[in-house]
């Protein structure tokens, strides 16, 4: 992030469960990914919707970095991959979710998706420390 002019502070990882946990982080520009990933330790999963999967550049960096993909067109697939994700978190595994699925320009927070997620804690994102407030950066 300091390569490009906009270095992160973070704050409050203390706060974080030393077991199994789900960081859940509001969306507001492309930089999320990129800045939660800094922000978080490596034990986090990002879940993220398979159609990013295809997405030219990013598709190819997200499948490397093996996030776990969500089908959100089909409610069958959608609650067979919740219940995939409640033993992951069962079996000790940390999720890092973007619930809205999606973001806009203006500030603030979208209705979260059905079915985004499913988990025993939260630990969440705050708007407006990165120079552009457009972006979104980590504090726990």
């Amino acid at each position: 992030m300091i390569l490009i002019g906009s270095p992160i502070r973070v704050r409050g990882l203390e706060h974080l469960p030393e077991g199994p946990c789900v960081v859940v982080a509001n969306h507001a520009s492309y930089m999320d990914g990129l800045v939660l990933t800094a922000a978080i330790p490596a034990r986090f999963s990002f879940v993220v919707q398979d159609g990013a999967a295809n997405w030219p550049v990013v598709g190819l960096v997200i499948r490397r970095m093996g996030v776990i993909f969500i089908n959100r067109t089909s409610a069958r697939e959608g609650a067979r991959q919740t219940r995939d994700l409640i033993r992951r978190l069962e079996q000790g595994e940390s999720l890092a979710v973007f619930p809205e699925g999606t973001f806009r320009k203006e500030p603030g927070l979208m209705t979260f998706r059905n079915g985004a997620f499913s988990g025993r804690g939260t630990c969440a994102g705050t708007r407006g420390s990165l120079r552009d407030p457009r972006h979104t950066s980590i504090v726990g």
